[in-house]
This record gives C-alpha cells, sequence and structure tokens, in this order.
C-alpha cells in the first residue's frame, strides 16, 4: 500500500520511505484484525460498529473468500 501510496519505487529511492510513510500515517485508515475464516455478522458488526464510532465512509473488504470460506 506504501508503494502505491508514493507511486514510486520506494526500493529504488529509499531516501524517500520516512517523509512517504510520515504522509501515509496521516490517512484516515482504519483495518479489522480478523484473520482466516469469521461468523459473516461479527464481520458485519464490527463494520457497523466502525460505521457510528469513527464515522467511517467508505469500506473496503480484500479477500472475501478468505475472510468467510469454511461457512457453510
Amino acid at each position: 500500500m506504501l508503494s502505491q501510496f508514493s507511486e514510486i519505487n520506494l526500493k529504488k529511492h529509499k531516501g524517500s520511505f520516512d517523509l512517504i510513510a510520515d504522509q501515509f500515517t496521516e490517512l484516515p485508515l482504519y483495518y479489522m484484525s480478523f484473520h482466516g475464516s469469521n461468523d459473516v455478522n461479527k464481520v458485519l458488526g464490527t463494520i457497523t460498529y466502525s460505521i457510528e464510532r469513527y464515522g467511517i465512509n467508505f469500506v473496503v473488504i480484500d479477500t472475501l473468500q478468505f475472510l468467510l470460506s469454511g461457512q457453510a
């Protein structure tokens, strides 16, 4: 995500890393700490809580298949 945010190759521009990382930490991003298969109601409950608590306007769910694998 840091490389995408910076739009430069950070391996080639190592001197820019600290500046880019500092800028990245200012973004209003929140992460859920789910790993592996989880109950869909637990995931939706956490999203709902986050919307209400932090005023989240946009939710991105990456690897939904992994998050809900093993569900019947």
